[in-house]
């Protein structure tokens, strides 16, 4: 089951709930994944279990069952800390609905060192910027390189494939060299086609893993600075 699967299901469970607190217990449950990040959410869904059993917990502290309630709280293990609002009354009108305990995993997240981590950014700013920057122009001159083989040995073997062509007469006349000609001609186009399918293949390698290293480096960034 994915985050999606698993909200969607929480919706379908929740369908007996009134419409603004189960918006309210659909939000605070995106938001939970959203701070658990990709990485943890196989981890996160075997915390929360399936999405049958939070809607029950839902209803349950809602006050829509006593006897649920107690059993549910039983229930629960140890290592659960109550979301906001679990333990606290209503106020006047709908107010978010009381949530059930947030597994474990909730509490792994780093939390409290949000400036701790941007004054360390801003103090060694000279050095990862230096680095980010040496990188990135190291990463442009990789692909730049590849892009510019690849260009090279395209024209390298359209020019082989027009000589063998024009050699093509010369079998007829100068038999000896025009097929020397032409196998040199074939060798030739078939290492800058080679080239050039090697580039491309390096280039559709390369730049995806380039996007996805920078996607993981500003989600880690994120992370630790709570962003």
């Amino acid at each position: 089951m994915t985050k999606a699967e698993f909200l969607q299901e929480l919706e379908r469970e929740l369908a007996g709930v009134n419409a603004q607190e189960r918006e309210e217990a659909l939000k605070f449950y995106r938001e939970f994944f959203e701070e658990a990040g990709e990485a943890r959410e196989e981890e996160v869904l075997r915390e929360l279990g399936s999405p049958h059993r939070i809607a029950n917990l839902i209803r349950v502290n809602l006050g829509t069952s006593e006897e649920e309630s107690e059993s549910f709280a039983s229930a629960q293990p140890q290592t659960e800390q109550s979301a906001p609002g679990a333990s606290e009354p209503r106020s006047e009108g709908y107010a978010q609905p009381p949530l059930p305990p947030l597994p474990a995993v909730y509490a792994k997240k780093p939390r409290g060192n949000t400036i701790g981590w941007i004054i360390l950014i801003i103090v060694t700013c000279p050095i990862w910027s230096g680095i980010i920057f040496g990188l990135f122009g190291a990463v442009m001159g990789i692909a730049g390189g590849i892009i510019g083989i690849a260009f090279g040995s395209a024209a390298f073997a359209i020019q082989a494939i027009f000589t063998m062509l024009k050699g093509i007469p010369e079998l007829i006349h100068h038999p000896f060299s025009g097929f020397f000609n032409t196998g040199i001609s074939v060798i030739r186009a078939a290492l800058g086609i080679g080239m050039t399918a090697l580039c491309v293949w390096g280039a559709a390698t390369f730049i995806p893993f380039c996007v996805r290293s920078t996607q993981k480096l500003f989600a880690w960034i994120s992370e630790k600075v709570g962003l």
